[in-house]
């Protein structure tokens, strides 16, 4: 009808293939060679034979180094029954590939290589072997604290054998977590501050100079320490001090059944007084005694509900021979500490029970 206009594209292959060959061969070429580069249309197992079979296809050549960068990209011309190219290469190792477009399609050939380019026909290749990983898989783990998080470092090339013999390059295939927000990549190194997965892997691959890989699995673990773990110190916090408390509250109950004396004796002057109390404590201070070196806020006499009370000091005393900052006082008999000898510093603590001895029948 007029004013109506159809348009109708036509899909010629859709099972469009390349295949590609050099001549000479990819382990005979040299940097003095021209080597001539074939592309052939495939349809499954069967190849173009005539050049209409090529009518609205153009074809690409691109070259890489051995690490996967592009080097070069020439167009090929398409001469009988397949496309061509002519191409010198440096000496070293490349891969290539043909691109074919048209007809509402686009088709790349596998890459061919690598291709060792020596410097001539008779110069030895020295035998190159491909990297080795450190392990079939390398796992790392980590753990997250609370509030400061947890920060991971992984330097690839400690993930491959000899690893510094070697000019490797290092590729992140494909991975579980999200670059720029789990993790970032700085030369040869995986700098990770995030974890959205507990679990999570990273398939690197390694590649020297001459084309030869491994690939590398790494798997990384984070562990969350949580509140769960703080709550569980905090607990055990607590359990310790409560330990502490009842410790305390049980001796503060003790009764002391009795009177403790106190002086001190210093440059020949005797100084202090009894203390009739009931039970606990009782700190060095109130028996108003002359400074000996001992500090009397944290020195006191404990009671034992028994006829007996301890005297604990701040700092080591000599009692009977020995040095020792816990003293038994027996009730009746006065008991002598030296705090300072060459001062001639000494304690006089006395208790009087009045708790009645039992006697055997």
């Amino acid at each position: 009808m007029p004013g109506n206009h159809i348009q109708i594209n036509m899909i010629y292959n859709t099972n469009l293939g390349v295949k590609l060959e050099t001549v000479p061969t990819v382990n005979e070429i040299t940097s003095n060679d021209d080597v001539l580069i074939r592309a052939t249309l495939t349809s499954g197992s069967a190849a173009a034979i005539s050049g209409e079979q090529y009518v609205g296809y153009e074809a690409s050549l691109h070259i890489k180094n051995a690490y996967g960068e592009d080097v070069d990209t020439i167009p090929m011309s398409l001469k009988g029954d397949n496309f061509e190219a002519t191409y010198r290469f440096e000496k070293g190792s490349f891969f290539i590939s043909c691109l074919v477009t048209g007809n509402h399609l686009e088709k790349s050939s596998e890459n061919l290589g690598p291709i060792a380019v020596s410097e001539n026909a008779n110069s030895s290749q020295a035998v190159n072997q491909a990297p080795e990983p450190v392990e079939a898989r390398v796992v790392k783990r980590i753990a997250i604290w609370p509030i400061r998080g947890a920060q991971l470092s992984i330097d690839m090339s400690t993930l491959v054998k000899s690893a510094e013999n070697q000019n490797l390059k290092y590729k992140i295939v494909s991975t579980s977590f999200l670059e720029g927000k789990d993790f970032t990549v700085s030369g040869n190194t995986i700098a990770m501050k995030h974890f959205s997965l507990s679990t999570g892997s990273f398939d690197i691959k390694a590649m020297n100079e001459e084309g030869l890989a491994c690939d590398i699995e790494l798997i990384v673990k984070s562990y969350n320490v949580g509140i769960l773990a703080l709550l569980g110190a905090g607990a055990a916090g607590l359990i310790a001090l409560l330990v502490i408390g009842l410790n305390i509250w049980y001796w503060t109950r003790k009764p002391f059944r009795g009177t403790v004396s106190a002086q001190s004796l210093c440059n020949g002057v005797y100084r202090g007084r009894p203390i009739p109390k009931k039970r606990g404590r009782i700190k060095l201070s109130e028996f108003a005694m002359d400074a000996i070196g001992l500090d009397y806020n944290k020195s006191y006499v404990q009671a034992t509900g028994d006829r007996y009370v301890y005297l604990i000091t701040d700092k080591p005393v000599k009692w009977n021979g020995q040095m020792t900052n816990k003293v038994r006082i027996q009730s009746g008999v006065e008991t002598v500490v030296t705090v300072n000898e060459e001062m001639n510093s000494q304690l006089y603590i006395r208790f009087d029970s009045r708790m009645k001895t039992l006697k055997r029948r």
